[in-house]
C-alpha cells in the first residue's frame, strides 16, 4: 500500500525494522500527530535518515532509541528539533537505574521482602481491621444503591472495583455479611453432624486419627483431616494419661523465591 504523503510534520518517531531479520533492515517514520506511518526508508544509515529530515524543516521534535546512528543523523539532518527518548527507552532507562540501585542497597531489600511477606500472612488482623470494615461496608451499600439504579451486575463491578462473582454475593445479603472469626473452640458446620459420633468413638478407645477420620467419611463426612485433627486435639486436653499418639497433618511447606534486584524494579515499574 502506498504511504500517505507528510504534511510537514511537526513531531516524529524514527526506529528500526526488518525486511528480513538478522540480514536486511530499514527505518520506519511515525508521524506522532496523526498516528500514523509516513517514510519507509531502505536503510538505517545515518545519511539517509539525515537526507530525508533535511526536507522537512519544520520538524521540532523526534523520538528516538538509544541508537549513536539516529542521533547523528537528528544532528546532521534536523538541528533545530529536540530530541526524546521514546517511552519504551525511558522505561528501560528507568529499570536498568532502579535494578543498579537495588543492587547497591541488599539489606534494604531482603527487609522489604520480610515486611512483605509478613503483611500478606496476617489475615485475621486485617480481616477485622475497622478501616477495612468500614470500606467494605460502603462499597456493600454502593451495590445496593447501583441496583437499585438498574445497573447490571457487570456495570456494578466496574464502577465499585468488585468482582462479578462479589457483587452477586452482596446483592444475595439483606444485611452487610461480616467477616467471620476463627476460633480453636469453633469448627466446620460439616463436622457438627458427625461430632457425636467421633466423641463416642473416642471414648470406645479409638485413638487413630487416619481411622477416625476413615469412618466419618463412610458415614458422609466430607470436610478435611485437619478439622478432625483439631477436634481430636481439644478432646485429648482433659485426659490425664496420655492418648496414643494421633497422626498429625502435614504441615504444607511454602516454598517462594526471595526477592531480587530485578524483581523489585520490575515491581516499582508496574506502579
Amino acid at each position: 500500500m502506498p504511504l500517505p504523503q507528510p504534511t510537514h510534520p511537526h513531531c516524529i518517531g524514527v526506529d528500526d525494522f526488518a525486511f528480513r531479520k538478522g540480514q536486511r533492515y530499514g527505518t520506519v517514520i511515525i508521524d506522532h500527530e496523526r498516528q500514523r506511518p509516513i517514510a519507509l526508508l531502505n536503510d538505517r544509515k545515518a545519511q539517509t535518515l539525515a537526507n530525508w529530515l533535511k526536507d522537512y524543516p519544520d520538524i521540532q521534535l523526534v523520538t528516538r532509541d538509544r541508537s549513536q546512528t539516529y542521533r547523528a543523523s537528528i544532528d546532521q539532518g534536523a538541528p533545530q528539533a529536540m530530541q526524546v527518548a521514546d517511552r519504551f527507552h525511558l522505561l528501560q532507562n528507568l529499570d536498568e537505574t532502579l535494578e543498579a540501585v537495588f543492587k547497591a542497597h541488599p539489606n534494604d531489600i531482603k527487609t522489604a521482602d520480610h515486611q512483605a511477606w509478613s503483611r500478606r500472612y496476617t489475615h485475621t488482623a486485617l480481616r477485622h481491621n475497622p478501616r477495612k470494615r468500614q470500606q467494605r461496608l460502603a462499597r456493600f451499600h454502593a451495590v445496593q444503591q447501583l441496583k437499585h439504579q438498574g445497573q447490571s451486575l457487570a456495570a456494578i463491578a466496574q464502577q465499585t472495583s468488585l468482582s462479578v462473582r462479589t457483587v452477586r454475593r452482596f446483592l444475595k445479603r439483606e444485611r452487610f455479611p461480616e467477616r467471620k472469626v476463627r476460633s480453636d473452640q469453633e469448627f466446620s458446620p460439616q463436622l457438627q453432624p458427625f461430632q457425636a459420633l467421633l466423641e463416642k468413638s473416642w471414648q470406645q478407645g479409638e485413638r487413630n486419627g487416619r481411622e477416625l477420620f476413615r469412618q466419618l467419611q463412610q458415614h458422609g463426612y466430607q470436610g478435611s483431616y485437619r478439622t478432625i485433627a483439631r477436634f481430636l486435639q481439644r478432646l485429648q486436653q482433659p485426659s490425664q494419661t496420655p492418648p496414643e499418639r494421633i497422626s498429625k497433618p502435614r504441615r504444607r511447606v511454602v516454598k517462594r523465591a526471595k526477592l531480587t534486584p530485578r524483581q523489585a524494579a520490575f515491581l516499582v515499574l508496574k506502579l
